[in-house]
């Protein structure tokens, strides 16, 4: 679903990217509200820096378009952690997983198949959250 939702993303890149976290935080509501405690934490990663300092910084004055993302990225992310702190970090363009969906590699069936990174996620997401590879 989340595939297909990006393939209908028509935007600049910066607000396309502002659109793809709002989709990451929509999901981590819902898997958070199905699953509840089963969830220990949530941390969420984007490798766009123009999308990220969108929804880090209070005092910016946005665009109609971007502010209503951005309340709505905060909100659901609030509602998620349970925390007014918002856990969106910058993780570098080489690492982020969701790539092979939005641009062209060499994929096969070995690469989303069991048992593959896009299935089990990559070795440093199961790090301790202070060892992730990721910057606030």
């Amino acid at each position: 679903m989340l595939a297909a939702k990006s393939k209908l993303m028509d935007a600049t890149v910066p607000r396309n990217e502002l659109t793809a976290i709002m989709h990451m935080a929509e999901l981590a509501f819902i898997v958070k509200r199905a699953i509840g405690d089963r969830v220990e934490s949530i941390i969420y990663a984007t490798d766009s820096t123009i999308a990220l300092s969108w929804c880090q910084n209070t005092s910016l004055k946005l665009r109609t378009y971007i502010y209503n993302r951005v309340e709505t990225i905060r909100r659901l992310i609030q509602w998620t952690t349970d925390t007014d702190e918002i856990p969106l970090y910058h993780i570098s363009g080489e690492r982020n997983m969701e790539d092979l969906l939005t641009k062209p590699h060499p994929t096969t069936f070995e690469c989303v198949g069991a048992g593959s990174e896009w299935q089990s996620g990559p070795r440093w997401m199961k790090l301790p959250t202070a060892e992730l590879p990721v910057t606030a």
